[in-house]
């Protein structure tokens, strides 16, 4: 995505593509040098912590990190910056990381249409006017964005493109950007507002909670499990499960929540213990009397 960082696996493929691919990544205790998995999850992670503020910084802890390539997102953003670089030179023309908090439910959309600003075709106020200005809100601060995301979990992180920025002393509520500027800063600068959709790349989805206890890596599986697992993570959203209604049962070779995550992004859906489709079972476990094998023998 960056001629600066590494490609995680498939992410060249996913470049070709026109749908957007999410690429899971989670926190690992083995160090592997060069791996761009590893990369992209620790620079999310570290971006959150390093500029966390007040008590969020001691009780909340990064489980899991979506890294997001949409590639006509990507496009657009790359030719903006090179505009960018064009109009005012290399040094203004870098992107730097900012969060963004809003409804999960938005977050998708997002990621894969891009965000909307005042003039785009579908743009709709979400919350107010805007006290610096009637655009797109970032923070580089991720506790001050927390305070958007209304309950949730998630925080968008994005590259934004700021350009030429304007420094404002006060409110403008809702005012269109200064002329001969490409952004706003709050007077606190904690907030940077971006007035071109085509100025912002969504990045990643981080995933968070509340640290209630000491952190620990989640259990190891076997090589094959974790290949296996990795192989159908990086790959791109499909609809080969539709229509199906999975139920797990026993231990399995990864965490039940990691393969409804997967059975969902490949168009399947989480079934009940009396309503399902498929039964996935352990191979040690076929003879496994549980209700749901029973239930899975009456269907056969």
């Amino acid at each position: 995505m960056h001629s600066g960082l590494l490609m995680v696996e498939g992410e060249e493929e996913a470049l070709k593509k026109s749908q957007t691919t999410y690429f899971r990544l989670l926190p690992e205790r083995a160090y592997k040098e060069g791996s761009a998995s590893q990369i992209h999850f620790r620079l999310a992670e570290s971006q959150f912590y390093r500029l966390m503020t007040g008590d969020c910084a001691k009780k909340t802890r990064v489980t899991k990190v979506e890294y997001v390539v949409s590639p006509h997102v990507v496009k657009r953003f790359r030719e903006y910056q090179k505009k960018l670089k064009k109009e005012r030179g290399e040094e203004l023309s870098y992107p730097v990381l900012g969060f963004h908090g809003t409804n999960e439910k938005n977050i998708k959309s997002i990621c894969e249409q891009g965000f909307k600003t005042p003039g785009d075709s579908g743009f709709q106020q979400k919350t107010d006017a805007g006290f610096f200005g009637a655009g797109v809100y970032f923070s580089e601060y991720p506790s001050y964005s927390m305070s958007y995301i209304q309950g949730g979990s998630k925080l968008m992180l994005c590259q934004v493109l700021p350009g030429k920025v304007y420094e404002c002393q006060s409110m403008i509520v809702g005012a269109a950007l200064m002329k001969g500027y490409d952004s706003h800063m709050s007077p606190c600068k904690k907030e940077l507002i971006i007035f071109n959709s085509a100025a912002i790349l969504p990045c990643y989805i981080i995933y968070f909670q509340n640290a209630k206890s000491d952190f620990k890596y989640a259990p190891s599986t076997s090589k094959t499990a974790k290949h296996a697992s990795g192989d159908v993570t990086s790959t791109s959203v499909s609809k080969i499960f539709k229509g199906m209604n999975f139920a797990l049962t026993g231990k399995l070779s990864d965490t039940q929540a990691h393969l409804f995550d997967l059975i969902q992004q490949h168009g399947g859906s989480k079934g009940t213990k009396a309503c399902f489709d498929i039964l996935v079972v352990p191979d040690d476990n076929s003879e496994h009397t549980s209700a749901k094998v029973q239930q899975a023998m009456k269907k056969a």
